[in-house]
């Protein structure tokens, strides 16, 4: 909100307000304006539009791990392979939440 005089470029997050009082010899730099009745304007105006953020993408978790080989002993896994995990949890007992 601009009430007085301001030499310079203004810039606003969401909005920029001259009041009837108020004189800018500047650019303004904005993504909405509210220009009152006598207020003094000696520059331009750059509507911009709002940022938009990408959606966040969740990745799966990856793990490398030994595997098991046929008759129970362990020989490593081939080189470069990888396994989704994931993880499950059981569902607890219905009878700790009965009073």
């Amino acid at each position: 909100m601009i009430q007085g005089r301001v030499d310079g470029n203004v810039h606003g997050n969401d909005r920029v307000e001259l009041k009837s009082t108020a004189m800018l010899a500047g650019d303004i730099f904005t993504q909405r304006i509210v220009i009152a009745e006598g207020a003094l304007l000696k520059g331009g105006i750059d509507i911009q539009k709002p940022e938009v953020k990408p959606p966040e993408v969740k990745s799966e978790a990856r793990r490398e791990f030994s595997a098991v080989a046929p008759g129970g002993s362990s020989a490593p896994a081939s080189v470069g392979q990888q396994t989704t995990a994931s993880q499950t949890i059981a569902p607890q007992s219905s009878s700790q939440y009965s009073k």
